[in-house]
């Protein structure tokens, strides 16, 4: 496996973990910090490298979320809409 630097002396893979649980660890404390809608607003303590990963925030988009029914409109149902309006 080859070595991402001589001083480092760790595998690529051992790099990317640990990125990937720096940026995971990031986005939890950011998320935290905002609290759920209509909730007190908290006290809540700096995650220890919050200041140091803040450079990654613009990267964070929220997703559209998607439920998992689909809802099916009939040609009868449109038909019906467009008569009542």
């Amino acid at each position: 496996m080859p070595l991402i630097n001589l001083k480092v002396c760790f595998t690529a893979v051992a790099c990317k973990q640990r990125w990937q649980s720096l940026r995971d660890a990031y986005r939890r404390a950011v998320n935290k910090k905002k609290g759920k809608s209509g909730q007190a607003a908290r006290n809540i303590k700096p995650w220890k490298y919050e200041n140091e990963m803040a450079f990654v925030a613009p990267f964070f988009m929220e997703r559209k979320t998607q439920g998992s029914v689909d809802i099916m409109i009939s040609d009868d149902e449109i038909s019906d809409n467009e008569i009542s309006q």
